[in-house]
């Protein structure tokens, strides 16, 4: 399909509407579930799982590269 995905590492990951810890959770990701990656800066990535949108810290992510930014 050429979509970029990746894995959420953690047993729960939240998916934020902003990229910050302090930002509104939208749901929840559970451990090993897969994800489109739309954007990623330098801490955060924006990934599409379903229906859902949102923001993950990097480091839950297996899939990308710490150093990596996609636009």
């Amino acid at each position: 399909s050429g979509a970029r995905t990746v894995l959420f590492q953690p047993e729960k990951s939240a998916l934020r509407v902003q990229p910050n810890e302090t930002a509104a959770t939208k749901a929840y990701a559970e451990q090993g579930a897969v994800a489109v990656v739309e954007e990623c800066s330098r801490d955060w990535c924006k990934v599409a799982a379903g229906r859902i949108k949102g923001w993950v810290k990097k480091a839950s992510l297996w899939g990308v590269a710490p150093d990596e930014v996609l636009n």
